[in-house]
């Protein structure tokens, strides 16, 4: 069973803003641990409920089952090459005009969790 979920993206818009929030309350409700990628021009900690904050996934002791993308296909790939090593399976939630990669719609997201 899933037990930690780790978030990725960029702050530069609502929907993304929304989009990870609807994230933090979802895996919230669930039980299901959510960690927070923040770094410059990353996302930022303000965000409401139980979350942890990170820097660098592969300096976390206890890694995520899962790394969600938050943005669009940029953002997707900048985090796959992030992560590229580490064996954890990544999804984008599409917050950015086209989403070829990043495939997960915003207006799903509730549903997709």
């Amino acid at each position: 069973m899933l037990q930690r979920v780790a978030v990725f993206g960029k702050d530069d818009n609502a929907k993304t803003r929304n989009a990870v929030q609807t994230l933090i309350s979802e895996f919230n409700r669930r039980g299901i641990g959510i960690l927070i990628n923040q770094r410059p021009g990353g996302i930022d900690a303000g965000y409401k409920g139980d979350i942890e904050v990170f820097n660098d996934v592969s300096s976390l002791q206890n890694l995520p089952g899962l790394i969600l993308s938050v943005g669009g296909d940029g953002t997707f790939l900048e985090t796959v090459l992030r992560v590229k090593d580490l064996g954890i399976p990544v999804a984008g939630v599409n917050t950015g005009r086209m989403g070829f990669l990043a495939n997960i719609p915003n207006e799903d997201l509730g549903k997709s969790v």
